[in-house]
């Protein structure tokens, strides 16, 4: 009986039409090149957008030679510039402070800038010291102002420390068309005695 089913299943199989043979799709033509829609650049093009593509390229950066850095002073105020790097700061306030440039071609909502800072507050106690981490980030996203854009203040800076030595470290990386660039820098300040 199993031979008999098998046996009329494969001739089932045998008396199905073959399948009938598909047309040929057509060809597409070819679309014609047009000079208008070429990628080259004219001079003319060129010369209207080359100082923007400078622009791109140079990226975010500092206004000038003295605008990325520890200064002294409290808020916005820059009274004396000291540079990236502080140790041991004299008594008194300061502030660490960005004045920026940016393409001016806005990017969606903005230039982005990261800025991130680690701190260790060293404290004297009766058993030796104690050592407290403190970190910070923050990111910020500028735009195109002929005057420079203000991070200010990043950090307050008050010398000598409250509650203990602090050693700090900061960081600020743009995040340019061509890459990030990082500018870092350190302060110290003593204990208050």
């Amino acid at each position: 009986m199993l031979s008999f089913i098998l046996l009329f299943f494969a001739c089932a199989d045998s008396q199905k039409t073959p399948a009938k043979d598909c047309p040929q799709c057509p060809e597409c033509p070819q679309a014609e090149k047009s000079p208008s829609k070429s990628t080259a650049l004219t001079a003319t093009e060129m010369d209207l957008i080359s100082a923007s593509l400078e622009d791109i390229r140079a990226g975010i950066r500092g206004f000038d030679d003295q605008s990325i850095g520890i200064c002294k002073g409290s808020g916005k105020n820059c009274e004396q510039f000291l540079g990236q790097d502080a140790a041991d700061l004299p008594e008194g306030n300061y502030v660490l402070y960005a004045k920026l440039l940016a393409p001016k071609i806005k990017k969606g909502k903005g230039w982005q800038v990261d800025y991130s800072k680690e701190c260790k507050i060293i404290k004297k106690n009766k058993n030796g010291e104690s050592v407290t981490n403190n970190t910070y980030s923050k990111e910020y996203h500028i735009g195109s102002n002929p005057k420079g854009w203000r991070l200010a203040p990043l950090a307050t800076i008050k010398s000598p420390g409250k509650y203990g030595r602090q050693e700090c470290s900061w960081k600020l990386t743009f995040h340019n068309v061509n890459g990030t660039e990082e500018i870092t820098g350190s302060w110290s300040v003593p204990a208050q005695e």
